[in-house]
C-alpha cells in the first residue's frame, strides 16, 4: 500500500526544514568556539547539541510515517471539515511552538555559548584551564568554570554533591551540609554554601549583564520586559540561532505529541485504513519512544552540571520542558498495548513504570551526567553513536508483511513459507 505522493511530498519538505534546524546550532558551535574544546561544550549542553542532530533524525523518520497517515486520514477520510480542521490545527501548532519558544529563550541563564568568544573576561582573569584549552577564549570565567565542572563530572557519577541549595526556605532552618566546606567551582576551592552561592549569583548576573542591556528608563515606566533587551553585540552567532530554530524544535516536540493523541483517538479509524503499514510503523513508534527518553535524560543531566556553576539548583524533583516526553511515551504505550489486544493491566503497568522513574529522579540524573551529560568521554559518545545507529537500523528494515508485499508485486522472489510473513513483528 502507498500513500498519495502530495501527502508524502508535504510531510517531507516540513521535516526537511525541522532537521535543518537541528543541524544549524551544532555547525554553528563548530564555526565559533571551534579553536576551543567545543565537544566538552556541546556534551556539556547535550540535551541541544547531542539529542535533535542525532536521535532528533531518528524519531523524524519514524513519525514520517504516521505523519504522512494523519495528513491522509484528515484530507481524505475524516468528515466533516476534515481539511479545515488539519489547516486550522496546523496553524495552531505553528503560534503555539512560537509562544512557547518566546517564553522558554528569556527564562534561563545564559550559557557560555550564548555569548561571543570575544567578550573580556572582565574582573576574574581567565583561568589555566582556560587558557590552555584554545586560543579564543575570551568568555573568561563563564568558559573556563564550565571546563572545571566538566572535568570532575567525568571522575565521578554525578555532581549532586556539589549542587549547594541557595534559595533557602524561610520556613525551616537551613540544611547542615550548607556550613560544610565543599568545591564551588566558581571560585576554585573550599567554600561553605553561602560564600560559593554569593559568587554563584554574581556568575548569573555576571552572565545575563553580558548578554541584555539594561534601560532603566523602561523599567520606571512599569515595561519590565522592555527594560532588558539584547545585546546583539555580545550575542554570539550560536545563541542568535539558536532563538531562530528554537520555535522549530519546540514545534517538533508538539508535533510529536499530537501524533501519539491521535493514534490513540483515531486509533480504529487508522486501523481500517492503513492496516498493511501498521507493522513497520508500530516498531518505529516504540523505537522512537525509548531514544526520545534520552531527552529529558540529557536535560536534567544539564540542569545537575548547571547548577553547581550558577547556584539555581534545588532538591527534589523539578519540572523541566522535556519532561512531556513522559506522559507522551505512555501514550505510545497504551497505543501499542492496545493495538496489541493487551488489557488496562497492561496500560496502568505503563504508568506507574513512568512514575517510578520519576521518583527515582536523584539516582538517574546522576547516572545521566555520567553517560549523556558534562560527564561523558569518548566511550559514553561512542554508546550513544550506536544506540543511534541501532535505533536507525530498526526504523528502516522493512517489516515481514512488507517483503510479503513487494514479493507479491514482483519485486523479489516470492519467500518459502508466505504465511509466516503475514504476522506482524
Amino acid at each position: 500500500m502507498k500513500l498519495p505522493i502530495a501527502e508524502r511530498l508535504f510531510v517531507f519538505a516540513v521535516f526537511a526544514v525541522l532537521y535543518a534546524s537541528f543541524l544549524v546550532l551544532p555547525i554553528m558551535l563548530w564555526q565559533e568556539f571551534g579553536s576551543t574544546d567545543w565537544i566538552s561544550i556541546a556534551m556539556f549542553h547535550s540535551y541541544l547539541f547531542v539529542f535533535y542532530p542525532l536521535f532528533g533524525l531518528l524519531a523524524l523518520i519514524a513519525f514520517y510515517r504516521p505523519a504522512v497517515i494523519f495528513t491522509d486520514l484528515y484530507w481524505r477520510h475524516i468528515t466533516p471539515f476534515g481539511k479545515t480542521r488539519f489547516l486550522i490545527g496546523f496553524t495552531a501548532v505553528i503560534a503555539l511552538a512560537i509562544g512557547i519558544s518566546a517564553n522558554l529563550i528569556g527564562g534561563q541563564p545564559r550559557a557560555v555559548w550564548e555569548l561571543t568568544p570575544n567578550i573580556p573576561a572582565g574582573a576574574q582573569n581567565i583561568s589555566t584551564v582556560c587558557t590552555e584549552t584554545g586560543k579564543n577564549c575570551n568568555a573568561g570565567p563563564m568558559l573556563s568554570t564550565m571546563f572545571a565542572v566538566r572535568a570532575a563530572s567525568r571522575n565521578r557519577v554525578g555532581l549532586e554533591p556539589f549542587a549547594r541549595t541557595c534559595s533557602a526556605d524561610a520556613l525551616i532552618e537551613p540544611p547542615e551540609e550548607n556550613t560544610k566546606q565543599r568545591w564551588c567551582f566558581i571560585s576554585g576551592s573550599k567554600l561553605d554554601a553561602k560564600a560559593c552561592c554569593a559568587l554563584q549569583s554574581d556568575f548569573r548576573a555576571k552572565a545575563s549583564a553580558r548578554y541584555f542591556d539594561f534601560d532603566s528608563a523602561q523599567l520606571y515606566s512599569g515595561n519590565v520586559s522592555g527594560a532588558f533587551k539584547p545585546n546583539m553585540n555580545n550575542i554570539s552567532l550560536t545563541g542568535f540561532w539558536h532563538a531562530v530554530t528554537l520555535p522549530f524544535k519546540t514545534f517538533f516536540i508538539l508535533i510529536i505529541i499530537i501524533i501519539a493523541l491521535l493514534l490513540v483517538i483515531w486509533n480504529k479509524q487508522v486501523e481500517d485504513n492503513y492496516a498493511p503499514l501498521m507493522p513497520k510503523m508500530e516498531r518505529g513508534l516504540v523505537t522512537s519512544a525509548i531514544v526520545m527518553l534520552l531527552w529529558p535524560l540529557m536535560e536534567y543531566a544539564y540542569a545537575q552540571s548547571a547548577g553547581v556553576m550558577y547556584g539555581d539548583w534545588s532538591p527534589g524533583f523539578n519540572m523541566k520542558a522535556s519532561i512531556v516526553i513522559l506522559p507522551w511515551a505512555v501514550l505510545i504505550a497504551i497505543y501499542f498495548l492496545k493495538s496489541r489486544g493487551f488489557g488496562i493491566v497492561s496500560q496502568v503497568t505503563s504508568v506507574l513504570g513512568a512514575m517510578f522513574a520519576a521518583l527515582q529522579y536523584d539516582q538517574i540524573t546522576n547516572m545521566a551526567v555520567k553517560w549523556t551529560g558534562s560527564g561523558a568521554s569518548w566511550l559514553q559518545m561512542g554508546a550513544l553513536f550506536s544506540l543511534f545507529l541501532f535505533g536507525l537500523f530498526t526504523v528502516c528494515w522493512p517489516s515481514k508483511k512488507e517483503k510479503l508485499m513487494r514479493a507479491q508485486q514482483g519485486n523479489e522472489p516470492v519467500p518459502k513459507d508466505p504465511e509466516a510473513l503475514t504476522k506482524t513483528i
